[in-house]
């Protein structure tokens, strides 16, 4: 309304699903590929599918003036295109990471392979599939003596039944522990100490910071095989894929990960992600574009 304009930058699927935003179904929890107000109505019976045809208008009405829309995916961008919005006003821009200090490998102890989850710990991330993975891993006691999984993070929210299991099987396997939460200022030097970062996530997700944190501690990302993740880990060249919702593929790629060839091959793949210089820059520069055809499209007096 003041005439100033608006860079608008996505990073969930909030603006097209009711569901947090995560293209998720309920209750199924199977990933939807396109909203309409017929599917929602089928995830909110509560609501009718007039009441979710409204949203839909009223979130393209607020966003209408918006002078351009920044995604740091492709996977993102492309979605909010299906529904409607206008793919010239997208740009992707990767999420930008500051950069660390120089990582040693810390291949020392050959015998043992360390993986590491980093992350909010509920269902959505997850956390349930990998939980299933370690049971079947800990049924080859030779394999299970040679792996160690560690879970950093804040159970935010969490049902008291979700939080228990989860103790209950860091309790039963003893390869399995919970170092809790942690800051942003020491996740690389905690990246650094495992082989491997694991992000299991049964929603599409867009472009997790972790992915980017652990390519910046040259750790290569074992994922699942699905949306903005298949984006940003090369399957067999960055990292490995598993299939969604699937412990024992999980186990299988986790079991697969502990070879040194393999390791050594994936890490020197790594890509350097973006620094935050690196994004602001690009981020300047569709400022910069914006306000250029504004300009040009302003009448002359």
């Amino acid at each position: 309304a003041a005439g100033i304009r608006v860079v608008f930058t996505f990073h969930e699927f909030l603006a097209i699903c009711h569901n947090h935003g995560q293209l998720v179904t309920r209750p199924s929890q199977m990933l939807c590929a396109g909203p309409s107000p017929t599917k929602c109505q089928k995830c909110y019976p509560d609501h009718s599918k007039q009441q979710f045809a409204i949203r839909q208008q009223h979130v393209a009405d607020a966003l209408d003036t918006v002078s351009a829309f920044i995604s740091p995916s492709r996977f993102l961008t492309d979605r909010m295109i299906e529904q409607g919005f206008s793919a010239e006003r997208f740009t992707v821009i990767e999420n930008g990471v500051a950069i660390g200090a120089t990582v040693p490998d810390r291949r020392h102890q050959r015998d043992i392979w360390r993986f590491g989850y980093f992350g909010q710990i509920n269902p959505f991330k997850g956390i349930g599939v990998l939980l299933d993975a370690c049971a079947i891993l800990a049924r080859d006691h030779s394999l299970a003596s040679r792996l160690r999984i560690a879970v950093h993070g804040t159970f935010v929210g969490q049902p008291p039944a979700f939080v228990e299991r989860f103790q209950a099987a860091v309790e039963e396997h003893a390869f399995l522990s919970y170092l809790g939460p942690y800051d942003n200022g020491s996740v690389t030097a905690l990246m650094a100490d495992c082989d491997y970062v694991v992000m299991p996530s049964t929603w599409w997700e867009n472009s997790p910071v972790v992915i980017q944190e652990a390519f910046r501690a040259r750790r290569p990302v074992i994922c699942t095989g699905i949306g903005g993740m298949v984006e940003k880990v090369v399957d067999g060249e960055t990292g490995l894929h598993f299939a969604r919702n699937d412990p024992a593929d999980l186990a299988d790629r986790i079991a697969f990960a502990a070879d040194e060839a393999l390791h050594a091959r994936l890490q020197a793949a790594l890509p350097q992600p973006l620094t935050p210089i690196d994004m602001a820059e690009r981020y300047a520069a569709v400022f910069r574009e914006v306000v250029n055809t504004a300009a040009a499209a302003a009448p002359v007096h």
